[in-house]
This record gives structure tokens, C-alpha cells and sequence, in this order.
């Protein structure tokens, strides 16, 4: 028997320290596998992300380094998309997440014995350079500037991460915002058959509350139906899977873009203020403005 739930859409920030540990939980989203995490579960977690080559959840992490005048960063500059290079105060800094770091330095770089010691199980070549050309700026490096000099720095080169979970409409829209980057709970992997689904599909029911157009008798006949073809869709598609024993990853296909999914969202505080200059309007749909709002929030904090 389905048990449809109707769930609102919510949002939260994901902090973790510990590198390697928030690119983890970032990828555990998309199949659900958070009951896995443990102490030192990210490092076997991310070395077989990394030779499997879906190397977007390293995405969900960000190093920034501060450069001495004789380091070229010409090539970084020319990379704009994967590279943040600016000054601050007359210093200079390169900042980029740790996939485009993965993907475009070796262990001749300057940067190199910096990346093998936050991450040793992505940067595992020996190497023997003098990396004291450049600096990681980390927590200590930033309590050690002015206030301003932080809010610099941290504007253009630091990351901030957040969960999502809202209706599949939603994150359509989400994932245009194409400066961040996405880890995504996947309906192939995700069979909401089993037991850690509780035999139950989420959905996320729109608001009606801003239609003017609607009376309060039109807008409850509006979600009976809504509910009434929600329940329909989620017996059909246990019907598929439990009975007529079709995959999961084909059952998909007959589920609504009412479907809740949870999404990890990370940008740079300038790719956030982008994001609601365009999602906080008032032209944006409304489950989608009620995420920005929140977020917009949660960063003022």
C-alpha cells in the first residue's frame, strides 16, 4: 500500500570543516546513502568518485590561496569559469573548487604539496616542489586580516553550501544558475519501493495563496485535485516496481515535476547575490522565491 506524503519545501546549510567531508555528503545525496558517513568514510568515498570520473561532487568544496607577485596566473585568469583570480589590499589570490584544482594542476605546481595536504587521497603523486610562493587561506589565514579584507576574500573565493528540498519544477530552475554547483537526488538510483523511502513518494504541493484570480472554494478544488492525481501516479508507479517488477530507473518516468527532490546547491556569496537579484523578484514563481528568501536569510545570519 502508498502512503503519499505532501511535504513543504525546506532549507538548510551544509557546513563541514574536515575536508573531504562536505564533498561526501554532496554525493551521498544523490543516492541516499547518507547512513554510510562515518569518521573516515569520505576518503574511500571520494578516491572512487574521483576514478569513476564523476567528479562533480568535488565541485562542493572551494581553495583559495593567496600568491606571491612571482606566481603567473595567466592561465588561471583565462579559465574564468573554473578559476576566481582577483586582488585584495594589493594581494593576490586564486581561488576554484577542488575539481578544477584536481583537473588542472600537477605536482609541479606551487599549489600542489597545499592540495596533497588538505586532500592526500585525490592529490596522491609524490611531489617536491617549494610551495611557499603561495599560501592557503583558510580560517587561520582570515582571522589574521581586517574585517573588510575578510569580507573581500571571502565575497569572491569562498563557498557556501545548502540542501534543498523542494518539487522537481524547482530544481529545473535551479540548475540554470549555471556559476554553482549541483548534486542531485537521483530517481534511477532511488527506488521508492524500498525501505529507506518508508514505501512512500514525497510531493511537494504548489501555493496557492498568491493567485488573486482564485476563491478560497477554488483554490481547495484545485488541490483535491492535485492530491487526487498525485495519489493516483504513486500507486501506479509501486503498481510498476512491486508488481510488475519494472526498474526503477524506468519507473521514473511517469512521476510529475510535483515529485520532491533534494538538491545540494554551492556558489561563491557573488554567485548567491546574482541568484536573488533574479529569484527574489517578484516575477519568479513562488516555490522557487521562497528558497531564495530563505537562503538570502540564512547568509545575512
Amino acid at each position: 500500500m502508498a502512503y503519499m506524503n505532501i511535504v513543504k519545501p525546506s532549507v538548510k546549510e551544509i557546513v563541514n570543516k574536515t575536508p573531504g567531508k562536505k564533498m561526501e555528503f554532496c554525493g551521498r545525496v544523490c543516492y541516499k546513502s547518507d547512513s554510510k558517513i562515518n569518521d573516515d568514510s569520505y576518503v574511500k568515498f571520494l578516491r572512487n568518485i574521483a576514478k569513476s570520473g564523476h567528479t562533480s561532487v568535488l565541485e562542493h568544496e572551494r581553495v583559495c590561496f593567496e600568491v606571491s607577485s612571482d606566481v603567473d596566473l595567466a592561465s588561471f585568469a583565462k579559465s574564468m569559469k573554473f578559476f576566481a583570480v582577483g586582488e585584495v589590499s594589493g594581494k593576490r589570490f586564486v581561488s576554484a573548487n577542488v575539481r578544477a584544482w584536481l583537473e588542472n594542476v600537477g605536482s609541479e605546481s606551487a599549489f600542489y604539496p597545499h592540495l596533497k595536504s588538505l586532500y592526500p587521497f585525490l592529490f596522491e603523486d609524490e611531489c617536491a616542489v617549494d610551495g611557499s610562493s603561495v599560501k592557503i587561506v583558510d580560517e587561520n589565514y582570515l582571522s589574521s586580516v581586517s574585517a573588510d579584507e575578510r569580507k573581500s576574500i571571502e565575497y569572491a573565493h569562498s563557498a557556501r553550501t545548502f540542501q534543498i528540498t523542494c518539487s522537481r519544477a524547482c530544481t529545473h530552475q535551479l540548475v540554470r544558475h549555471r556559476s554553482f554547483s549541483f548534486s542531485q537526488q537521483s530517481q534511477r538510483y532511488c527506488n521508492f519501493s524500498g525501505e529507506k523511502f518508508g514505501h512512500s513518494i514525497d510531493f511537494i504541493m504548489p501555493v496557492f495563496d498568491d493567485v488573486k484570480e482564485f476563491s478560497a472554494e477554488e483554490k481547495s478544488k484545485i488541490e483535491a485535485r492535485f492530491k487526487e492525481s498525485l495519489e493516483r501516479i504513486e500507486s501506479d508507479y509501486f503498481d510498476l516496481v512491486d508488481n510488475l517488477k519494472l526498474r526503477a530507473e524506468d519507473a521514473r518516468a511517469i512521476l510529475p515535476n510535483a515529485a520532491a527532490s533534494v538538491i545540494v546547491m554551492t556558489g561563491r556569496p557573488c554567485d548567491w547575490e546574482g541568484f536573488f537579484a533574479l529569484r527574489c523578484d517578484a516575477h519568479a514563481q513562488r516555490e522557487i522565491r521562497d528558497v531564495a528568501f530563505v537562503i538570502r536569510d540564512l547568509l545575512s545570519k
